[in-house]
């Protein structure tokens, strides 16, 4: 097709008149991709998601390999392009090309929105198992071999379907129609581990316990002498769950939770003489005074007491009791608490795999191929992550940094992966010129310069 660059006056300038004209030709305005490809080459997420998806194709025809679609995919969610139709204008962008490992002067473009569709189809169940197997494998394996404690978060979330798709069911809770993802995180950098996908209609702790034995297998045959505490909200408050984490901490030794647990009249009573001495202090609520206590509580479904962490507090005019039950021991049951309320860093970094890299965009028809899109989100938030973690050692070194360091990835996304380039290739070399007025081009230099892959 013929394209057209006729040019466009503007008059709003005060002393000269404005032409507009897209006629310029090799430039993208995503030369942060640059970034993203050295990330990946010392991560490899993409590599070993790869070799986990069947390959049925006559060799004979294949023109994208599965490596090159799946980082392909994985770098269109970094970059925003959340769905596979931005394939069909990406897939001849040269800097994209570059990145892929194609010539940016080859008339072959890279894999089309029914290529890419077809990719997200061909997993099956084993597939999805070895996928989540090999996430795991590869958070471990990266975790410092003197490590002596991590903490999990456990949560869900939900996410809105569209028509007509498997296991797509109402949520009384969330009054919609959803999946419930659960979500397993380190509690300590925020690492997205893995991410299992569920029908709608599942309770919280639904798969809980064999995401947790696959994590802890692994672990364990790693770093064995790695002790492990499970965080989770009152969703997760499960007596065969807490069974579940006692079988393995006698299996491997130091598994321990720590879990929300609803209020009940029981729990109430047993914390009543606390929240009296509140109300009797702090009866407006205004100073959000606390006292906060541990006592052994045995519920009937429960084979056994368990230790029960209960805070008192006042909340306006209104009592604000809370309870936690745990397996910890050793430890006062003010820092246990205080332990407790870190996990809200977990929400976050959900927030940001759901808004940020379009976790919420799972729009196949078929249950396993959003189950697929899921990983490939983690496999995102992976890269991005490990942005984020050079970015904060470069800030070390360069103050004015430290904002972007802290940032959301959006933000990242923004300042300093969306930025124009010309690409140029000829006989000897690729060249990629940015603009001279990018403020951080300084640091986007000194980060391509990064560790090479391991």
């Amino acid at each position: 097709m013929t394209q057209c660059n006729t040019k466009t006056g503007l008059d709003f300038h005060p002393k000269l008149p404005v032409e507009v004209e897209f006629s310029v030709e090799d430039i993208s305005s995503d030369g942060g991709l640059l970034l993203l490809r050295q990330v990946e080459d010392r991560l490899r997420i993409c590599e070993v998601l790869a070799a986990c998806v069947p390959d049925d194709r006559d060799p004979a025809r294949v023109q994208h390999t599965r490596q090159e679609q799946i980082e392909q995919r994985v770098f269109q969610i970094c970059m925003g392009y959340e769905d596979c139709n931005d394939a069909s204008w990406l897939r001849n962008d040269p800097i994209w090309k570059t990145a892929l490992g194609l010539s940016p002067a080859v008339e072959q473009g890279l894999s089309s929105q029914p290529t890419l569709c077809r990719l997200e189809n061909a997993v099956d169940e084993e597939s999805l198992r070895q996928m989540h197997l090999t996430l795991i494998a590869e958070f471990v394996r990266g975790l410092p071999e003197d490590i002596e404690c991590l903490v999990l978060d456990l949560d869900s979330t939900a996410v809105e379907g569209h028509g007509q798709q498997q296991q797509l069911a109402f949520n009384g809770f969330h009054d919609a129609h959803i999946f419930h993802p659960l979500v397993l995180i380190d509690g300590e950098s925020g690492e997205v581990i893995t991410a299992t996908l569920r029908a709608g209609n599942v309770g919280d702790a639904r798969n809980a316990d064999e995401q947790l034995a696959m994590f802890l297998a692994f672990l364990k045959a790693l770093r064995p002498d790695c002790a492990v505490c499970v965080r989770a909200d009152a969703g997760f408050a499960s007596p065969w769950l807490y069974r579940c984490l006692e079988e393995l901490n006698e299996r491997y030794g130091e598994v321990y939770y720590l879990f929300g647990i609803p209020k009940n009249s029981r729990l109430n009573a047993e914390l009543q003489s606390f929240t009296d001495r509140v109300r009797d202090h702090d009866p407006s609520g205004q100073h959000r005074m606390q006292q906060i206590t541990t006592f052994e509580y045995k519920a009937r479904s429960w084979e056994h007491p368990r230790q029960i962490i209960g805070k008192a507090e006042r909340t306006g005019d209104k009592d604000n009791p809370r309870y936690l039950v745990t397996n910890l021991s050793g430890f006062s049951g003010r820092l246990l608490y205080r332990a407790y309320c870190q996990r809200g860093n977990c929400e976050l970094r959900i927030g940001e795999l759901k808004n940020h890299l379009s976790a919420r965009r799972l729009s196949c028809q078929e249950f396993v191929a959003n189950a697929f899109r899921l990983l490939l989100n983690v496999a995102a938030f992976r890269v991005m992550s490990d942005l984020r973690a050079r970015l904060r050692r470069a800030a070390e070194t360069t103050p004015q940094l430290r904002s972007l360091a802290k940032a959301r990835i959006n933000t990242i996304r923004l300042r300093l992966l969306k930025v124009g380039v010309i690409v140029r290739q000829t006989a000897r070399r690729i060249w990629i010129r940015g603009p001279r007025t990018f403020g951080l081009a300084t640091v986007f230099t000194q980060l391509l310069r990064g560790p090479p892959r391991s």
